[in-house]
């Protein structure tokens, strides 16, 4: 049964922020535009993007939520005991997204390549994924494996570690990343790999494959 436990839990703190963004239309400043994708992303604030890109705030809302669910709903697996448990755990995972620290830099043209600019984004990791390891598999030697019958909600158990770790996690020294932002049809855009590729850095989350 523990190995069991251990196998699923790091797959279930994957943010797959899988955000489809809408392009922007003003091509004079790429670094407003990726600033405010990223406020998006990580749920800090959406007026900007709305602005930029022409989408309303309510459907930027809804958006929003729609990807938080789908991101978190793998955990569902891990057993709650009530829906109230499991609308805690989202919560805890919006909180981790709203922590990301992140400035948006320079703009450069990518050589070779006209319609694309490569924007410096610093930021300070937070390596969530080993510091909610690290809690959960303590928490779990506390839990008592249940009788033939019963269940044991481990949605419960990290719903508490979330809750309980969120405000000890500690950023770790400034780092720098360039994010690609091509040009097309007249209208900024970015794509989810460029995007995923900062969702690992800012939280130190990969995707785990179950293991034999």
């Amino acid at each position: 049964m523990k190995g069991y436990i251990n196998k699923i839990a790091p797959a279930s703190l994957v943010l797959a922020l899988a955000l489809l963004l809408s392009g922007c239309k003003n091509t004079e400043d790429v670094g407003v535009y990726v600033q405010a994708c990223l406020d998006y992303r990580y749920q800090k604030s959406a007026e900007k993007y709305c602005e930029l890109t022409g989408i309303s705030l309510s459907e930027a809302e809804e958006d929003s939520a729609e990807l938080l669910e789908k991101s978190v709903s793998r955990a569902r697996e891990l057993n709650f005991s009530s829906d109230e448990k499991y609308t805690g755990f989202a919560d805890a995972c919006r909180k981790i997204l709203k922590k990301a620290d992140y400035q948006v830099g320079e703009t450069q043209k990518k050589k070779a390549e006209k319609s694309s600019y490569l924007v410096n984004v610093t930021y300070h990791p937070l390596n969530v994924e080993e510091t909610i390891g690290m809690e959960y598999d303590s928490a779990l030697e506390t839990e008592s494996i249940p009788s033939d019958g019963e269940t044991l909600y481990l949605g419960d158990v990290m719903t508490e570690v979330l809750d309980n770790t969120l405000e000890t996690m500690e950023y770790g020294e400034a780092e720098s990343m360039e994010i690609c932002v091509k040009e097309q049809n007249g209208r900024l855009t970015i794509e989810e790999d460029e995007l995923g590729r900062l969702d690992e850095a800012l939280f130190g989350i990969t995707e785990v494959q179950d293991a034999d």
